[in-house]
């Protein structure tokens, strides 16, 4: 029984012991922060014990609705193109006598027939081309291919007969053949980019030409034709209009002489912005805003 309560009092001795201990920890609290910005370790200490009185002015500010016109500089502009590769590939026979035929010194040749402005607009339009009084080719349409086969040069029968004439064309001349070909002719438009600082227009193919001229050779669907618009002299057509209508700016009320830089904002579910006013730039009887975005 002695022993039992002697055991007892060491319990209770060491409780009241802990207790007392647990009595003298106090809570503290902490900010732990992590400087990334390179290897070194940095620490700081910061008191939360003792905060300094925040002294902070209310800003007095002004709204007013207006009509803006939000512009960005566009580094694109983008035209129409028309596009005609009219490829040939002849046969020139000699027609001597009796209809025998023979081949001739240059007969075969595969080449681009070029094609003017107003034949290749013509073959858009009309869907039809010629290469002579008696080969029409027609039906041709746009973003299409055709491919026919015509007689170039002097008759052919169809039991075999030829009459041979006159022939010139490139790649040499001759007298007293026939030639044949096949046309294979392809149409193509589309709206391409062009970069009018650059004074450059880029075509589906990759071809680089300049802009100013308002044609060029594409090696890879035939001659290409647009029409090159005169440079602005106010460059209107460097700006693509992001939003037009109402905006609210915001303008802070200041007691000094010093001017705040207006805030003009807008919020919707199709745009939201909100761009301080940097600077004025005038244009052709017109005031330009500038902001802080680089564009």
């Amino acid at each position: 029984m002695r022993s039992i309560c002697k055991n007892t009092n060491i319990i209770l001795s060491k409780m009241n012991r802990l207790v007392i201990v647990l009595t003298l920890i106090k809570i503290a609290y902490g900010l732990v922060g992590y400087d990334c910005n390179g290897n070194h370790l940095n620490v700081t200490t910061i008191s939360l014990n003792s905060i300094g009185d925040c002294s902070i002015q209310p800003t007095m500010t002004e709204t007013q609705d207006i009509y803006i016109q939000l512009l960005q500089l566009s580094e694109f502009e983008f035209t129409n193109v028309r596009q005609c590769k009219v490829q040939i590939t002849r046969i020139v026979y000699y027609c001597g006598m009796h209809s025998h035929t023979s081949a001739v010194h240059n007969g075969f040749a595969e080449y681009l027939h070029e094609t003017t402005d107003q034949q290749c607009a013509r073959m858009h339009q009309d869907g039809t081309f010629s290469l002579g009084p008696q080969n029409l080719i027609v039906g041709l349409k746009d973003n299409a291919t055709e491919t026919r086969s015509l007689v170039l040069a002097g008759k052919l029968t169809d039991d075999g007969s030829c009459q041979g004439t006159q022939y010139v064309d490139p790649y040499g001349s001759w007298e007293k053949v026939v030639v044949q070909a096949t046309v294979r002719i392809s149409l193509k438009s589309a709206v391409v980019p062009v970069r009018i600082e650059a004074n450059k227009i880029l075509l589906k193919s990759g071809t680089v030409c300049t802009f100013s001229e308002g044609n060029c050779l594409d090696a890879e669907d035939g001659y290409t034709y647009w029409q090159p618009q005169p440079p602005s002299p106010c460059k209107f057509d460097q700006y693509d209009v992001l939003y037009e209508g109402i905006a609210t700016k915001i303008q802070e009320i200041k007691t000094n002489r010093e001017s705040a830089q207006p805030v003009y904002a807008l919020t919707t579910q199709e745009v939201t912005f909100a761009l301080i006013k940097t600077g004025e730039q005038p244009l052709c009887g017109y005031t330009l805003l500038s902001t802080e975005h680089p564009k």
